[in-house]
C-alpha cells in the first residue's frame, strides 16, 4: 500500500510539473542598446534626467487652429499631469471645445455642450500630447517598456531616426508589420540634434470596429522653460490629414494640478 501510495505520489509531482514548465512565461522586453543611448542623449539635451524627471505637471496657453473651422484661431490652454493626465480647452466664437484623456479613456465635450467619450486606446495615444519628454524618461526607467529601433524616416530631406516605445502591456510591432500596436508610440529623432520630431501612433475609431489611422504629431519651436527643452508649436494629422496647429506662447511647470482639474 506504502509503494502504491508513494507511486501515486511520483507520478501526480511529475505531471504538476510539466504543467508547470508548458505555462507561458512573459517575453523579456527587447531593450535595444543603440535606441537607449538615443534616447539618452535625447533627454540629456533636453535639460536631463533630474531637471525632467521633476516635472509633474504642466500648463500651456496659446492658440490653436482647427483645419475644420472657418474662425482661424482661436484662444486655448494644455495642461498634463504625471504623464496620464491630458486636456485641452479651445474657445471657438460658438463657446469652447474640451477634452480629456486619463489612462482610462477619455471624454469630448462640443462647443454645445454635447458629449462623447475617448476609447481607452485613443486616450493611451494623446497622453502627454505636446509634450513628449517626460513619458521618454518614464520608458528609459521601466525596465519593463520595450525600446526599440524601428528604421528611418527622411524628413525635410534629411535621413531621422525612428525609435518605438511599447509599454509592457503590448509588444513592439513585428517587422514590417503595418498593423498599429495599442499603447506603442514611435519617437522621430533628429540624431544631430537629439530633438524629437515626432511622434507616431494609432488612432482608433469610435465606432467599435477598432479600424485604425496613422496618428502623426509634429514638434517645432523648441524654447527652454525652467532648464528644460519643449516645443512650442505643435501639428496634429490623422491618416494624413491635418486637424490642428496649436501655437503656445507660455508654458508652465509644476503648478499644482491635481486629477480634479482634469473633469469635464
Amino acid at each position: 500500500m506504502l509503494r502504491r501510495s508513494c507511486l501515486v505520489f511520483f507520478f501526480s509531482a511529475i505531471i504538476y510539473t510539466g504543467s508547470l514548465s508548458a505555462q507561458p512565461q512573459a517575453a523579456t522586453p527587447i531593450r535595444d542598446s543603440a535606441a537607449i543611448a538615443l534616447l539618452n542623449q535625447v533627454i540629456a539635451v533636453a535639460g536631463g534626467t533630474q531637471a525632467i524627471g521633476t516635472i509633474r505637471d504642466f500648463t500651456g496657453s496659446g492658440s490653436i487652429t482647427y483645419s475644420w473651422s472657418k474662425a482661424g484661431s482661436s484662444s486655448a490652454t494644455v495642461h498634463g499631469l504625471n504623464g496620464s493626465f491630458f486636456r485641452l480647452d479651445a474657445q471657438l466664437p460658438e463657446g469652447i471645445r474640451s477634452w480629456v484623456v486619463t489612462d482610462l479613456g477619455g471624454t469630448l465635450r462640443r462647443s454645445d455642450g454635447s458629449k462623447t467619450s475617448i476609447n481607452y486606446a485613443n486616450a493611451q495615444s494623446l497622453r502627454y500630447l505636446t509634450f513628449p519628454y517626460p513619458l521618454i524618461a518614464l520608458a528609459l526607467a521601466d525596465p519593463s517598456t520595450a525600446i526599440t529601433i524601428s528604421g528611418t524616416s527622411t524628413v525635410s530631406g534629411r535621413e531621422e531616426i525612428r525609435v518605438e516605445i511599447s509599454p509592457a502591456s503590448v509588444s513592439p510591432a513585428p517587422a514590417n508589420s503595418e498593423s498599429p500596436v495599442v499603447g506603442s508610440t514611435t519617437y522621430v529623432i533628429d540624431p544631430q540634434s537629439s530633438l524629437v520630431l515626432e511622434a507616431e501612433n494609432a488612432s482608433w475609431s469610435e465606432d467599435g470596429r477598432m479600424s485604425s489611422a496613422v496618428h502623426d504629431v509634429i514638434f517645432s519651436e523648441y524654447k527652454t522653460v525652467a532648464g528644460v527643452l519643449a516645443p512650442f508649436q505643435v501639428t496634429e494629422f490623422v491618416g494624413n490629414q491635418l486637424t490642428w496647429t496649436l501655437h503656445l506662447d507660455t508654458l508652465n511647470l509644476n503648478t499644482g494640478l491635481v486629477s480634479g482639474d482634469f473633469v469635464l
